[in-house]
Formats: C-alpha cells, sequence, structure tokens
C-alpha cells in the first residue's frame, strides 16, 4: 500500500538570532556587472552560557582555518587572514577582561551564512529562496526561506505593519548548521578572544591542537577572577539571497571576498600582500591566483614536489623578502614579476629600464596586457577597447585568463619546478612535510606547513610572553611570574624543535642542491648554501629576470615575424627547456669544481681544501657577483640577474643565438661601464677630489683594472673568451664613459616597488 503525503514537516533550522536587519551591497569583480544585495542581521555575542541560543551562535561562529581545510578550498576562495594567536593571547583578551571602567568599545565581527554539501565542502550557492506572507491580526509575517522546509538553509523572519517591513522589532534569522557554516570574514581576532574564552571554560574542538597552546594561560580558574557576564561584542551575520540555484551571478565566497575587501581596504592590519591577493578588480591578481591555484591542485603523489607551502601568501611588513623557511616564493613576488612581464612597454637593452614604475595607474593597455596576450583578436575590437585593467567584463576575464594560461602560466610553473635551485629547495621540504607528517603533535607542522606567518606569530608570542614573566617578577608577583614560566618552558621545547627541523631542512636543502658533492662535505658549505638562496635564488629581481629574460627574447624572436607575443606552443616550450637546462649546467653543479665555481661567482672568493675544514669563502668586490651588483638589490636590478642568463643561455637556433648575443655584448657593456665608475667615484672620494681633477693616467690604470678584473670574473661563469668578443671587451672603455642614467636618476624609495 503506497503511503500518502506526509504532513506537517518539521523545520531544521536550529540556530535562532535575534535582533535588527538591514541591506547593503557588494560588487562583482567585473565593474560593470550588477551589484549583489547583502541581508543581514546584527545583534550580539554575550557569555549567556545556558545552553540556548545565544550559546548555540558561540558554539558554531568559527573562523575560515576551522571550516575549511586548505586541500578542501579552491584557492579563489581564500577570504581571510590567518589569525595571529599570540596578540589575540597577549592583547585582546588582556583589553576585555581588563577592570574598571574604560569604555571597550569594538566594530562589528562579520560573519556570513556560508552553504556547504557532505563533509563540509563549500557550495557555490544556496538553494532557491522563496518568500512568504503570513497574515496575523494587525501585521503580516514575512518570511524568505532558502530551501524547502525540512531542508532549509536559513530563514530570514521580520514583521510587516501597515506596509511597513520593521527592521528592528521581532527580526529572527535562523539557520541550519548542518547545511550551513557561520564563517568569520571580518574581526575574526576580537571574535577568537571571545571564543578563546568560551573554550577554555567548555572545551575545545578536535581540529584545533595547533593553536590551542596559545590559550592555556587563560585556565578556567583564572577566568573565574572575571565577570564574563559582562563582556558583549556586536556582530552581524549575512546571506547573499540572490546567489542561488544552478547558475548564480557570483559565488558565495567570492562575494565574502567582496565584504571583506571593502571592510578592509583602508585598515592597516590587512597587508599589502593580502589584498593584491584578493583583489577582483585588478586583472593581475586573477593570473597570480591562477598559478597559485595550479601549484595548490597538485596531489602529494605528484611527482613533482612544488607545493603550495613553497610561496608565502603574505608579507608582514609589505615587503618581498621571505620569511618562511620553506617559501622559494610569494605574492609580492609573483606580482612584482607579472607587472613587469605583461606591463612593461619598454624591455631593457642592457641594464636599464624605461617606465619601470606606476604601472597601477596605467589605465591603456592596448600595447601590454592586451597585445601579450593576443586581446585585440581573442576579444574582438570593440570588447578589447572597452577592456582596462581595472575594468572587464567577465566574459573578457575568462578569455585572458585562458590565454595567459597557455602563454605564461606553464613556463612559470615548470621553470619553478624544474629550475634547479628551486627542485632541491621544494624537494627538501617535502621530505620535512612528509617526515613530519605522522607525528603526534601537529604543532611542529603547522608552524612549518600550514598557515601564513604561523611560526612568525608563535615566536613572538614567547618573546611576549618572556616580557611578561620578568615585568611579573619585578612587581614581586611569584605567582603570576610562575605560571608563566611553566608554560613557557613547555613553549621553548616547541620552539627547540621547528628550529631544529628548520636547521633539518637547510642541511637537506644543501643536500638537493649539492647531490653530486661528497656529504662528509655539506656541513661546510651549507652555511654558502643558505647565503645562495636568501640573497639571489628567493629574491624578487633573481626571479623577474629568470623569466622575463625568456618572455622578452621570445617577443622579440616572434616580432621578426610580426607577431610580438609569445605563441605558448610546443615549439616555444622546446626552446624553454633548452634555457632551462643551460641555466641549469650553471646552477645546478655536477661535482666540486661545478660547486666552488657557483661560489665563486656569486659568494666570494674560495680557498682552502674544498669542503674541507680548513675551507674558506671570503667576500670579493671583484667577484662577477659583486661587479653586477655593487650594492642594495631592489626589485628593479633585475636587468644585472638578467644578464647572467644571457650569458649562460647559449640557444642553438640560429636566429635566436644572433638575438640573444646582440642582448648579451649590449649589458656586458653595461657591466663594465658601470664597474669603471664605480673605480672612478671610489678612486675620488678616497682622495677627496672632483672626478675633473682625476689625472689621465690614473684613469687609464683604473680602466685597465676594471677590464682585467671583469674579465677574470667573467671566465668564472662562462670559460675562456673567443678572442673577438675579447678585443671587443677590451676597446669598450676606449672612448669616455659619462655617469650612467642610475647615477643621474637614481631610485627612490617612492618608486621603489619593494617599499609601496
Amino acid at each position: 500500500m503506497g503511503l500518502g503525503p506526509i504532513l506537517n514537516v518539521a523545520s531544521v533550522l536550529d540556530l535562532r538570532v535575534e535582533g535588527a536587519l538591514g541591506t547593503f551591497s557588494v560588487t562583482p569583480a567585473a565593474p560593470a556587472s550588477p551589484s549583489i544585495p547583502v541581508k543581514y542581521i546584527q545583534t550580539h555575542i554575550t557569555f549567556d552560557l545556558d545552553g540556548g541560543h545565544k550559546e548555540r551562535l558561540f558554539q558554531n561562529l568559527l573562523p575560515v582555518r576551522e571550516v575549511f581545510q586548505t586541500k578542501d578550498l579552491g584557492f579563489e576562495d581564500l577570504m581571510q587572514r590567518d589569525i595571529d594567536d599570540g596578540r589575540v593571547s597577549t592583547e585582546l583578551i588582556k583589553y576585555l577582561l581588563e577592570p574598571g571602567a574604560a569604555v571597550k568599545f569594538f566594530p562589528p565581527i562579520v560573519a556570513v551564512v556560508v552553504p556547504v554539501g557532505p563533509q563540509n565542502k563549500l557550495l557555490p550557492a544556496y538553494p532557491d529562496v522563496v518568500e512568504e506572507r503570513i497574515q496575523n491580526k494587525g501585521y503580516f509575517t514575512c518570511i524568505e526561506r532558502s530551501g524547502t522546509v525540512g531542508r532549509e538553509s536559513f530563514e530570514f523572519e521580520q514583521l510587516e505593519v501597515n506596509g511597513d517591513l520593521q527592521e528592528f522589532d521581532n527580526a529572527r534569522l535562523r539557520i541550519n548548521t548542518n547545511r550551513c557554516k557561520i564563517v568569520i570574514v571580518d574581526g575574526q581576532h576580537r571574535a577568537m578572544a571571545l571564543l578563546a574564552l568560551y573554550r577554555n571554560i567548555k572545551g575545545w574542538p578536535d581540529n584545533t591542537a595547533a593553536f590551542r597552546h596559545y590559550y592555556t594561560r587563560w585556565s578556567p580558574e583564572h577566568l573565574s577572577n572575571f565577570d564574563l557576564s559582562k563582556i558583549s561584542l556586536p556582530i552581524a551575520i549575512c546571506v547573499f539571497p540572490t546567489l542561488t540555484g544552478e547558475h548564480p551571478p557570483m559565488r558565495v565566497t567570492e562575494a565574502c571576498r567582496a565584504v571583506f575587501l571593502a571592510l578592509n581596504k583602508n585598515a592597516k592590519p590587512v597587508t599589502r600582500a593580502r589584498n593584491i591577493l584578493l583583489n577582483d578588480r585588478d586583472l593581475v591578481p586573477f593570473f597570480e591566483r591562477a598559478i597559485l591555484e595550479e601549484v595548490k591542485s597538485y596531489n602529494p603523489d605528484t611527482s613533482n614536489r612544488l607545493r603550495l607551502w613553497n610561496f608565502e601568501l603574505d608579507a608582514e611588513k609589505d615587503r618581498s623578502v621571505l620569511t618562511t623557511a620553506v617559501a622559494l616564493s610569494g605574492v609580492m613576488h609573483l606580482h612584482l614579476l607579472l607587472e613587469r612581464a605583461l606591463m612593461l612597454n619598454q624591455k631593457p637593452g642592457g641594464f636599464y629600464v624605461h617606465g619601470s614604475s606606476n604601472y597601477w595607474l596605467r589605465k591603456n593597455i592596448d600595447d601590454t596586457i592586451l597585445r601579450r596576450l593576443d586581446g585585440a583578436n581573442l576579444l574582438g575590437s570593440e570588447l578589447a577597447a572597452s577592456t582596462t585593467r581595472h575594468s572587464f567584463t567577465a566574459e573578457a576575464l575568462k578569455v585572458l585568463q585562458e590565454s595567459f594560461s597557455k602563454r605564461y602560466l606553464r613556463y612559470i610553473i615548470k621553470g619553478f619546478q624544474e629550475f634547479h635551485p628551486y627542485t632541491a629547495l621544494a624537494t627538501a621540504a617535502s621530505d620535512i612535510e612528509i617526515a613530519l607528517r605522522p607525528q603526534t603533535d601537529k604543532r611542529p607542522h603547522a608552524m612549518l606547513f600550514e598557515g601564513q606567518g604561523v611560526l612568525r606569530v608563535f615566536r613572538q608570542y614567547v618573546e611576549q610572553l618572556s616580557k611578561e614573566a620578568v615585568e611579573q617578577r619585578d612587581l614581586k608577583r611569584v605567582k603570576q611570574a610562575t605560571e608563566l614560566d611553566a608554560i613557557l618552558n613547555e613553549l621553548r621545547v616547541l620552539q627547540e624543535t621547528v628550529t631544529k627541523q628548520e636547521a633539518e631542512f637547510r642541511a637537506k636543502r644543501a643536500q638537493k642542491f649539492l647531490s653530486s658533492v661528497a656529504a662528509a662535505k655539506l656541513p661546510v658549505l651549507t652555511a654558502h648554501i643558505d647565503k645562495l638562496y636568501k640573497e639571489d635564488f628567493t629574491t624578487a629581481a633573481f626571479q623577474i629576470g629568470l623569466f622575463v629574460t625568456f618572455f622578452f627574447m621570445m617577443e622579440d624572436y616572434h616580432g621578426q615575424d610580426g607577431d610580438l607575443r609569445l605563441t605558448g606552443d610546443e615549439d616555444e616550450m622546446q626552446i624553454f627547456d633548452e634555457y632551462l637546462a643551460c641555466l641549469n649546467g650553471f646552477f645546478g653543479p655536477k661535482s666540486d669544481a661545478d660547486a666552488k665555481r657557483l661560489l665563486s661567482v656569486f659568494v666570494g672568493s674560495v680557498s682552502g681544501t674544498f669542503g674541507a675544514s680548513n675551507m674558506t669563502v671570503a667576500a670579493s668586490a671583484t667577484n662577477l657577483r659583486s661587479i653586477v651588483i655593487p650594492g642594495e638589490l631592489k626589485p628593479d636590478e633585475w636587468p644585472r640577474f638578467r644578464y647572467f642568463f644571457l650569458e649562460l643561455w647559449r640557444p642553438t637556433n640560429e636566429r635566436l643565438a644572433a638575438l640573444t648575443k646582440g642582448y648579451r655584448l649590449e649589458s656586458r657593456m653595461d657591466v663594465l661601464k658601470a664597474f669603471y665608475r664605480q673605480k672612478i667615484k671610489v678612486y675620488c672620494k678616497e682622495k677627496g677630489i672632483d672626478e675633473k681633477q682625476v689625472s689621465e693616467g690614473v684613469d687609464t690604470r683604473l680602466k685597465k683594472e676594471a677590464r682585467s678584473q671583469f674579465e677574470s670574473a667573467l671566465v668564472e661563469l662562462i670559460g675562456k673568451l673567443p678572442e673577438p668578443e675579447r678585443v671587443v671587451l677590451n676597446t669598450l672603455l676606449d672612448k669616455p664613459v659619462p655617469p650612467s642614467e642610475e647615477e643621474i636618476t637614481p631610485q627612490t624609495a617612492e618608486d621603489d616597488p619593494d617599499e609601496e
């Protein structure tokens, strides 16, 4: 017998929030697209721990890191910074608990109701939304519900009196916490302060072991001295009612990111690196995220070892200096690289680049991004004419992303995978990660391989607690100082463990890098390999030079046939393979002699028995790196590294070889002239004279010295010069050498992309 219809289906909305309703809107990536409405309810989160709906809100309010694993998030779903747990514990919780009448005001925590499927998998949209009006005596109850009754995701309820919706009286948001998660998109540090206090009383979820130790100092016994019931913070919980069905105008997580950026655009704590990464109103970050998304997609068993932890996704001081041991590049590196690869309209001949700043302000991209990505042809003239770096349609974005992937992304990924210094680093990091993964204590793994800045936060926290312990002892508060000492002892053991893992990583990196060198020699060599990575391989200037050398050469090569752009075809990929092979011939030492040669060129003068305890590497003003890069290294010094790559790259294609040789000789001339000019300046400074007072004899001596020292340094890199090139080198300084363009108009801090 068949069953009849099931009546009175029960609602599954298990969390109720009461407060005031409001609306605003967010704008999608494509500026021409319509805004997306946001509906929110504003209330307060308090320590009302009676097991009711207020406590259920506490239980279900979650930072991003606790809701979704990195592996389960698409890279574009990244929408929050990592939490500085040290700051939360030492500053924010203290501030919340501080006695006295001081006003403690915070702006609202902003959270979003995010739809999820099985295993908390992010869904792009909510179930369809329906609206109901239920008549009551003197008013209507207006309901906006996502999903059918019994399978709801959320439901707004507000009253309508005399045709007016009431925003403040009896407004409610009900949520199904099995189909939705309440994810914090702004204010997660102050939210974490409350959550930590609550969890220290009620218990911590199982997935919080990596950061729970920051809050052990706030024990239930210690918290019993405070009246937590008086702590209350405002919170706004948002939904996007129009983002429903199979084809929403924007994914829910994209809307979350738009909210985050809008709220934090002028907030100092949000770093420039993170704002760049999440910016949906700029073409370049879309290309940047595509690179990182490709890296993130690699499974653990993928043959190459490049992983997302090899890229710093944030920069503490907005600089392009890496601070994470296992990182080989980062957001700022990629951003600086892509701006120059795609936006530079005048390629360098030798050392000097014209128009190398203010990329952000350039509106016309006809001869930069659109030319390089074949925009006029792929988009059509009308759409291309209306497309700029900061104004583009979804259609234009999709086409340009596909063109970028074909013409640039595949080379950048391959370079990071197969350029020997990066292969060695990534492989060493992977080996350490695999060894740490099964260990019971997950914290060392989290600090080295999970999130961004986790280890930096931990070290700052230990330092801060150490200062507090000293202060408490100075104030004769023995009990408090003793409690802090006990916590510090445990944390220092953890710190020593992590430091040991970092040292093991560096040793393993040196072993991978110098795989042909006897293991007994590595302890002496590791510090010098560390220096190479820190001062050269992982700098933005080196990486820009590495890729842009190839990109611009290919533009010129294809430009001889009329198209000044990369093709991305297999013939071009073979040229890139040959390019990497030429570089790896020098940067991938195959013997002790090769390793010594590399150190001589890039680090200093090597003496003693190679790899033995008596070996030394002395800083030298006349090794090739010091000659080519005599001063502070900035991102726009990349043409200096380009010179090294041009010396090493010897294409077998005759036409390409001729092009490369022309640029090589031009750069070689700039190196020698700059080296000579440096000698003149040093001599004048030592003698306290003007350049016009330098005698002809001294000038001749300095020129001869510059030529001789440069040639000797160059021979270390490429071997003996062919006689015709040697003759040219010896005549380069025959004519007067005026001050270089760089001497006349030196780069200022304002123009330095590293200081923006």
